[in-house]
């Protein structure tokens, strides 16, 4: 399939619910729901008609309502239900706050829908966008997409008002989008089918039976990624079998986790167990291989290129050094054969690129060598240098790193991490990384606690890619000239090492000082936690080297002592 159809698909998958608010959500014809409305005496309520939440509004007076502004809430509830989707319709009514409620309910929603015009010229739209940025910067960034569905003509005065006035937003490459900066919020402008709008607008009008299949679509562009459609069926696969993994954590097993509890006698480690038992459960739910061998696999790369090239107009291009002042542009089907042969789909063009290039052959061909090929491939995909190498920055961090300090909620005080293996922390002048196993990294009893770090240095080279206060450093653990120290620490009440906020910063306190009149040491600055299999690898790396034995032997079977493998 299509990258496109690849991102549709992921999308409807995942997508579950919709919040849609809205003052005229009617079901049935709009002539009926005027009739409905002049007809006090009679008491009856239509049964489809109790599917719509009342919320209340604060403002009372009602400003005239335009062409097309109407919605048929029966249909478009409908139209969700026919793709899978459970659409809740919020209609606002005089007397009480629409924004506290419409931010309860989005808070789980996957798609929000807006009205414009609820007699206040967009106000409360905006109130409850702002509302959501706020609590998604406190919460962490998710990803979300918010729509504002309206009769107004045209449609561009509504989305440079909301650029004007919504601060964090502002217009994106469509027309009629707007993203925050780290492109995790997107809110899009659609009319009502019925209302007139400029014919530059026309595709931006979408009526309400076509609305669900117009969301998937804007939510399919705005989140559709090789990485993010896998993560999309990942978690799709995983809510679907959600009702599966409770029928086998069934209460029949509470008596068995009490008696393991008793067994074990240590709260903790009985927790960190329920934990891990959850974690493999879920996994195990979820068909990994199929899913990433869908959405991420070697046809969909090239797919993901083809789209990229045809639809976007990129152009793919290899660098011939290091700063990218020499590159050259390539064929779509040569990016494809380099992602899925590697370096030697580059050796039959070593020649026209040390052409183009004005450089001698050689040069291309050490450059474009498989040992030092890796940063030759930062804009394969068309970005900017400097995009690419953000981006290849980036996916190091998420590859090694569990979780940084702007991960850890200051609400929760069950999220302050704890120091163990692969946490890396800072004293003030270096980074240091723990190698102090996990089983000996709890139940820390009295007033200190020996913890073995490596110190990470910053140079040309690194092997770990780490966020600290915005800023990304590149750090490298060497393994043959590793630099170790211990630091005393102060263990926590529940008898591990625990770090605390400090202002904007989580910080490890520091063992008292053994001998009266010494001043104490200062605390560290808790920074990363990597994850376990990569921190393990690099402790793994350091302990080898310094297990190995040297000794003086011939040179020439030293040499060829390679070949002992086979």
């Amino acid at each position: 399939m299509t990258f496109q159809q690849a991102c549709r698909e992921a999308a409807a998958e995942f997508l579950q619910t919709v919040v849609l608010v809205d003052d005229r959500a009617t079901f049935g014809s709009q002539t009926d729901a005027a009739e409905a409305t002049t007809d006090e005496a009679d008491p009856l309520i239509e049964p489809d008609e109790m599917a719509t939440v009342a919320v209340e509004s604060k403002t009372a007076a009602p400003l005239p309502k335009k062409q097309g502004e109407g919605l048929d809430a029966g249909v478009i509830t409908r139209g969700f239900a026919a793709k899978g989707l459970v659409c809740a319709v919020l209609k606002p009514e005089a007397g009480a706050s629409l924004e506290t409620e419409t931010l309860q309910a989005a808070e789980r929603a996957d798609i929000l829908v807006l009205d414009w015009e609820m007699d206040d010229h967009g106000q409360k739209a905006m109130e409850i966008i702002r509302g959501l940025l706020k609590s998604d910067h406190e919460r962490g960034d998710r990803l979300r997409l918010v729509v504002i569905y309206t009769g107004i003509s045209p449609l561009a005065p509504v989305g440079t008002q909301i650029a004007n006035e919504v601060q964090g937003l502002s217009a994106g490459g469509e027309p009629l989008s707007l993203q925050n900066r780290t492109a995790t919020t997107k809110v899009v402008v659609l009319g009502k089918g019925g209302a007139p709008n400029a014919p530059q607008e026309a595709g931006s009008v979408v009526d309400a039976t076509n609305l669900p299949d117009r969301l998937i679509e804007e939510f399919a562009k705005f989140a559709g990624g090789l990485l993010p459609n896998a993560t999309l069926g990942s978690m799709a696969h995983l809510r679907s079998n959600t009702h599966k993994l409770l029928a086998r954590f069934n209460k029949r097993m509470d008596a068995p986790l009490i008696t393991h509890h008793a067994l074990l006698g240590s709260p903790k480690d009985a927790e960190q167990f329920v934990a891990d038992l959850i974690i493999q459960e879920l996994e195990a739910q979820i068909p990994l291989g199929r899913v990433s061998r869908t959405y991420a696999g070697l046809d969909s790369v090239k797919a993901y290129l083809e789209h990229s090239v045809a639809k976007e107009g990129a152009k793919p291009q290899i660098l011939l050094n290091k700063d990218g002042t020499k590159a050259v542009s390539i064929e779509l089907q040569l990016a494809q054969a380099v992602v899925e042969q590697g370096a030697p789909a580059l050796k039959s063009h070593f020649a026209k690129f040390a052409e183009t290039a004005q450089i001698e052959a050689k040069s291309v061909e050490k450059e474009l060598g498989r040992d030092k090929i890796a940063d030759k491939l930062y804009c394969l995909t068309g970005s900017s240098l400097k995009d690419g190498l953000d981006g290849h920055e980036a996916f190091a961090v998420l590859s090694s790193i569990r979780r940084s300090y702007t991960d850890v909620s200051k609400d929760d005080p069950d999220a302050l991490p704890s120091v163990k293996l692969g946490t890396v922390v800072h004293d003030g002048t270096y980074y240091y990384l723990c190698l102090t196993p996990v089983c000996d990294s709890v139940r820390r009893a009295g007033d200190r606690a020996n913890f073995l770090f490596a110190r990470l240095t910053e140079e040309k080279k690194f092997n770990l890619v780490i966020e600290d206060g915005g800023t990304r450093k590149r750090l490298l653990v060497n393994r043959k000239d590793v630099h170790i120290r211990t630091f005393e620490l102060k263990p926590s009440q529940d008898q591990t090492i625990r770090a605390r906020w400090s202002g904007n910063h989580l910080v490890i306190d520091r063992a008292p000082p053994i001998e009266k009149g010494l001043p104490a040491e200062p605390d560290l600055r808790w920074v990363a936690e990597m994850k376990p299999m990569q921190a393990q690898r690099v402790v793994g790396s350091v302990t080898s080297n310094l297990a190995r034995i040297g000794l003086d032997e011939f040179e020439w079977l030293r040499m060829l002592a390679d070949n002992w493998s086979g």
